[in-house]
């Protein structure tokens, strides 16, 4: 069997995927990005074998020649998925491009970085590593695009087996959010079952006779356990073509991993016909980047490392994140007080008041004075090429259940409240109680230069001042769903967006916190950045005090790339 390059396999939204070779990290690398067939829930091994099927597909179009069985393609190279797609209810602001594009600022101790870095590029470096060492028979590296794992020490000798798992000993309160891989206690070397976030109850009985892993999201599979998941997904490989032409739903860690094991929980031959494992890792850590609140937890927690925790973003979400500024035009004052509060990509003038727990996303330049309550958040998606649709939610809302329900919440409330508020009855506003909240018309559509704040404020306020001429504005305004902005979504006409304000911000540079970012830079990447898009340099004058002088080092190396690039 012969190995060539890792190929890399992202599932993104479709609006994502259109724009992806453009997109600056990825232009160098072998990826091939797709998504779900339209209003199809594949679940996460339907997604996987839809993703493989697509790039087979992909690899005999570029070819130009009759194509490869889809098993001979698997067997002549190693394939890393990373799936990123799914609705991001509880993370909207980055929901249409994907969470594997989410901006990431520079993070302390991690080499290789790039001032443009997004969440994937950080994902694949551990990824990678990961898969370099695994045992020739693994042909497909399954991983979360939600996550970063971090891995901090030597890697273990891995088993060979058709299934390995990547686990991380964990304590009962982080293991109940997870997935979670049982080993016999004198025997960790065996798989025993594969639970889905047992209970903390469950946990304490079975530590008497069992250690336990929490899944990562990160898992290899053999050619045979891959032609086994493509099998259940409904795959014919007689035909080379799925029975239904796409995917049956299949859950890869619900029905496949707990089909897995000695003694599995669920029983299926196929499956526990395959041989399993688990890939220990010491001292790494698992961040969570799900929904707004891990998004500020895991990124706080990569920039200020706290010494202990293993799992990043479930329990540590409680942990006071602190303010993330990044392609951002900042005025206003930030309090010293302030916490989980994330800028990006957003214009703030010296009007707006913070107030915490605040996702604010895509604001264009304005001069507005708002006065934010804690827990709001603000996301003005591109419609078009001139037009922003503009979505007010809550830190925490979940943006799933009825309308009508106590336990459906927009901005902390329950949702049937912001239009009672407003003067606004079922019938006008054309919304049904039964109706869930990711599809009712919410968030209006208005041309840039129609931007009132005093309507925003409107929208978002806990407690609105009765204006009927605003209520008869979001009457008769476009308005769009959660669920329509995700295909709506000018991804393209934001990432150009978010490019120019990145400019800015690294023109805007302290002499000083660029030689410091520059220390983690991958200054190949980052100097082939500034030339393709003549950013100018950070003037740097000598030595910085509290600055070492590597720093200074790593300047010269990044100058002298950019010079010979430039000839």
């Amino acid at each position: 069997m012969t190995e060539s390059a890792i190929e890399r396999l992202v599932s993104l939204p479709s609006r994502a995927v259109s724009v992806f070779p453009d997109i600056e990290p990825f232009r160098s690398k072998n990826v091939f990005a797709a998504s779900d067939p339209v209003n199809s829930q594949l679940g996460s091994g339907g997604g996987t074998a839809h993703l493989l099927a697509e790039a087979w597909r992909h690899a005999a179009e570029s070819a130009g020649a009759m194509p490869q069985t889809f098993s001979a393609w698997l067997a002549a190279s190693r394939k890393l998925l990373v799936h990123g797609s799914g609705e991001s209810r509880r993370l909207p602001a980055y929901a249409a491009a994907g969470k594997p594009l989410t901006p990431i600022p520079s993070l302390h101790g991690i080499p290789g970085q790039r001032p443009d870095q997004v969440l994937l590029d950080l994902q694949l470096q551990t990824y990678e590593r990961l898969f370099w060492f695994a045992p020739q028979s693994a042909r497909v590296m399954v991983t979360c695009g939600d996550v970063i794992l971090r891995v901090q020490r030597w890697l273990p000798e891995y088993p060979d087996a058709d299934v390995l798992i990547f686990g991380l000993a964990s304590s009962h309160e982080e293991a109940r959010h997870h997935g979670v891989i049982l080993c016999p206690t004198g025997d960790p070397g065996r798989m025993t079952c594969f639970e889905q976030k047992p209970t903390i109850e469950r946990l304490e009985e079975l530590e008497k006779t069992h250690v336990f892993y929490l899944d990562t999201g990160v898992w290899l599979l053999s050619e045979r356990a891959t032609m086994i998941l493509m099998k259940k997904c409904g795959w014919d490989d007689g035909k080379q073509a799925f029975r239904a032409k796409v995917p049956d739903a299949y859950d890869l860690f619900g029905k496949f991993g707990t089909a897995l094991g000695e003694t599995p929980v669920e029983r299926d031959s196929d499956i526990s016909s395959l041989t399993c494992a688990v890939v220990p890792l010491a001292h790494a850590k698992f961040y969570h980047f799900g929904t707004n609140a891990t998004l500020l937890a895991s990124v706080s927690d990569l920039r200020y490392p706290a010494a202990e925790q293993r799992s990043f973003g479930h329990v540590s979400a409680e942990r006071q994140a602190c303010v993330t500024v990044q392609n951002a035009d900042v005025s206003c004052e930030i309090q010293p007080e302030l916490r989980n509060v994330w800028i990006e990509n957003s214009c703030l003038a010296t009007g707006w008041k913070l107030s915490g727990r605040h996702v604010l996303s895509g604001v264009p330049h304005n001069n507005w004075a708002l006065n934010l309550e804690p827990g709001v958040c603000l996301d003005f998606a591109c419609i078009g090429e001139s037009e922003l649709c503009v979505r007010f939610y809550g830190f925490d809302d979940l943006f799933r259940g009825r309308m009508g329900a106590d336990g459906t919440l927009l901005l902390g409330c329950p949702a049937r409240e912001w239009l009672t508020k407003r003067g606004i009855d079922w019938k006008e506003s054309g919304i049904t109680p039964e109706a869930d909240i990711f599809e009712v018309h919410l968030f209006p559509v208005v041309g840039q230069e129609n931007l009132d704040p005093e309507f925003i404020a409107w929208m978002f306020a806990a407690e609105p001042v009765a204006r009927p001429e605003f209520k008869s504005l979001w009457l008769a305004l476009p308005r769009l769903s959660g669920r329509e902005l995700l295909s709506r979504t000018n991804v393209a006409k934001a990432a150009g967006d978010r490019t120019g304000r990145m400019a800015q911000t690294v023109a805007a540079q302290t002499e000083s916190d660029w030689l410091k970012n520059c220390s983690e830079f991958d200054l190949s990447a980052t100097a082939e950045l500034f030339v393709t898009r003549k950013w100018p340099h950070p003037e740097v004058r000598g030595r910085c005090a509290g600055v070492p002088d590597l720093a200074l080092i790593h300047d010269r190396m990044f100058r002298s790339a950019a010079a010979g690039l430039r000839k």
